[in-house]
């Protein structure tokens, strides 16, 4: 059965449109840090700029003296899951946060068929401010007719909000019928900012909640003028995605300490699309020139000729400890629209890749260096398999050890390709194990002009 269900509460919703078209919002290009040099594939362009954004004060609602949920509503998906999505707004005269909202679903006689309590997307909420609440349910609701939502939690917070601007933000429908919502955060205060959460609701043309959830990817730390990218991932309806024509941002931003500087570098980045699957890939290589190790997390973003940012990505590195001097190779591969939306890619012009200061940080762990033995390599239909086995050598029992496969152009030595793969079975000192990675490559690139590498790393017990 799919079905909408029809929203328990009667309510008036302002939905701030992001243009005169409610899609799209044009807006400078930001700062990209550290700046990638240009690509050296046609496909995309590395173009940093400088950020040029001024603060827009929101006007304040009236205070209502409660937490207040504005809206509730519920769908059923694609694959029979039910989503209950609703806005909670604070009405108090003091922040607040871990906001907790009941959320039920009933029958049409009324009787209750679910209960549970979902948290508020952001975590934190100034007087007057607004956050959606998204809970997903996977039982079986055949008699599923209505939701009601009820603040049933909170506590009582400080807060030093941050003036943050969005701009290029953008609303995609995929092939699935998912949406996304995707832009940059711009900082314009003088100090850092700390981005506790980001989430984004989409609405029908009556103004009505669809969907609404919080950003998967997005750069929790900007330094003064900086700017990093953002992505919601929503799960639409079984039915009526065109109906969804409107979204709104929500925003927790605190002022906060300066991190500390990385002395982290980025190579040249190599893009393509493969030719298995149409997925875009940047590659890159990160070196740390630090004295200490860390553990690394890397945002991309790519950008349409408008400066819309049309998808944004994250990833760790295979390796949760970059040790000082050593380098790296990593591939953006893992997209929203860009792989689930046809034809999507051909938007895509350039593209920013930046490390997360708050998702990096020092850390102590170790790692062994591991050899390999009886490596082979075969390739077919745009795809490299390569095989071997990886010996313990280090003296002591090793319970993981991950296998890192890069492939350079040999005429430029530009990193061209690179995966990864992890075996979590303990090998013993002087004992091997067997593994096999798989890469999708260029298909502009001829694979006997590649030359390829393994870094080998394993962890003690």
């Amino acid at each position: 059965m799919n079905r909408k269900f029809a929203p328990i509460f009667v309510l008036v919703l302002l939905v701030l449109s992001c243009s005169p078209c409610g899609l799209f919002s044009r807006a400078p290009e930001a700062t990209n840090t550290p700046a990638p040099a240009p690509s050296p594939s046609p496909v995309l362009e590395a173009t940093p700029t400088e950020a040029a954004v001024e603060p827009t004060e929101p006007a304040a609602p009236p205070l209502s003296g409660d937490l207040e949920i504005v809206a509730v509503s519920g769908y059923q998906d694609r694959g029979d899951n039910w989503y209950v999505v609703g806005l909670v707004t604070n009405g108090t005269d003091r922040a607040v946060d871990s906001v907790e909202i009941e959320v039920e679903i009933l029958d049409a006689s009324g009787t209750l068929l679910y209960s549970e309590v979902a948290n508020a997307s952001l975590y934190n909420l100034a007087p007057g401010e607004t956050s959606p609440f998204s809970w997903w349910v996977t039982e079986d609701l055949p008699d599923a007719d209505g939701v009601t939502a009820t603040v049933v939690g909170q506590s009582t917070t400080t807060l030093e909000r941050a003036q943050v601007e969005t701009r290029g933000t953008v609303m995609t429908v995929d092939d699935d019928g998912d949406l996304y919502v995707t832009g940059e955060i711009v900082n314009n205060e003088e100090q850092p900012v700390e981005i506790n959460g980001l989430a984004a609701a989409t609405f029908d043309g009556d103004g009505e909640i669809a969907t609404a959830n919080d950003a998967g990817v997005i750069l929790r730390y900007l330094k003064p003028g900086a700017s990093g990218p953002f992505r919601v991932t929503m799960d639409g309806p079984a039915s009526g995605v065109e109906e969804i024509v409107e979204y709104d941002i929500y925003l927790d931003a605190e002022i906060t300490s300066p991190e500390d500087e990385m002395a982290l570098s980025l190579s040249e980045h190599h893009d393509y699309v493969d030719s298995r699957f149409e997925d875009l890939h940047l590659v890159g290589e990160v070196t740390n020139d630090d004295d200490e190790s860390w553990n690394v997390t890397l945002l991309a973003a790519i950008y349409d000729a408008d400066d819309n940012v049309i998808d944004a990505s994250s990833l760790n590195l295979p390796i949760s400890a970059l040790a000082p001097g050593e380098t790296v190779p990593y591939d953006f591969y893992s997209w929203g629209p860009l792989n689930y939306k046809t034809g999507f890619i051909e938007q895509a012009v350039r593209y920013t890749v930046q490390w997360d200061p708050y998702w990096t940080w020092t850390t102590d762990t170790e790692y062994q260096e591991l050899t390999t033995t009886n490596d082979d390599s075969s390739f077919d239909n745009g795809m490299g398999t390569f095989t071997g086995q990886v010996v313990n050598n280090s003296g002591g029992t090793i319970d993981s050890a991950v296998v890192i496969l890069g492939m350079r152009d040999e005429s430029t030595g530009q990193i061209i390709a690179t995966s990864s793969t992890t075996i979590w079975d303990d090998i013993a000192d002087g004992a091997s194990a067997e593994y096999t990675i798989y890469v999708d490559l260029d298909p502009d690139m001829d694979a006997d002009s590649l030359s390829y590498f393994t870094i080998l790393r394993g962890k003690r017990p």
